[in-house]
């Protein structure tokens, strides 16, 4: 369970790291 819990999270850490680049990386492309 805790393995479990803690692959989850990793997950959802990555979606949101996931997210930041990608809309720093659409505003850089505004940008240009």
């Amino acid at each position: 369970m805790e393995m479990r819990l803690q692959d989850d999270f990793i997950q959802i850490l990555r979606n949101e790291i996931d997210k930041r680049n990608l809309t720093r990386l659409s505003t850089e492309k505004i940008m240009l």
